[in-house]
């Protein structure tokens, strides 16, 4: 749809699509290498914390069906 707008208002047909094609893998496909980068960092920076007082049970925790919502 973004297309034939663009060249509707006149622009070439060309120039468009490749303009439209190289926003929509920019927009799309680098956030997803910046976000494994920051996952990983995540993980390696969990990796040494004693899980027992740390992130994780309370993650667990707050994922945990409830047992007041089976009432």
């Amino acid at each position: 749809m973004l297309i034939p707008t663009l060249v509707g208002f006149g622009n070439p047909a060309s120039v468009v699509a490749v303009g439209v094609v190289a926003y929509r893998l920019v927009s799309f496909w680098l956030p997803i290498p910046a976000g494994l980068g920051a996952y990983g960092l995540v993980e390696r920076r969990l990796s040494g914390v004693d899980d027992t007082a740390g992130v994780r049970p309370v993650i667990a925790e707050l994922t945990a069906p409830s047992a007041e919502l089976d009432q």
